[in-house]
């Protein structure tokens, strides 16, 4: 069944999973930077680190201020996950 493009649902938006433990330290905010500046609106981005990064938020918020929102899913010892929202 071929669907039309003004029939089609639309598409939810995309969550992407990124493990900070992949990358050298001194590389996550470049990292990050990157994957959020491909998010689209309501986009999600995870990320997960072996510390916490507050640093990293504080960041996002002061760059970006009001574009994305910031949601702890795990608050160590051993892991940190954020999930960050871009909004729309």
């Amino acid at each position: 069944m071929l669907i039309h493009a003004h029939h089609a649902p639309p598409r939810a938006p995309r969550v992407r999973e990124l493990n900070l433990r992949e990358y050298p330290r001194s590389h996550h905010t470049s990292v990050v930077f990157e994957r959020l500046d491909d998010l689209g609106p309501d986009g999600h981005l995870v990320i997960a680190s072996e510390y916490e990064p507050e640093t990293l938020r504080r960041q996002i918020e002061g760059w970006c201020p009001n574009e994305y929102r910031w949601a702890w899913m795990a608050r160590g010892p051993r892991m940190w996950r954020a999930e960050i929202t871009r909004r729309r």
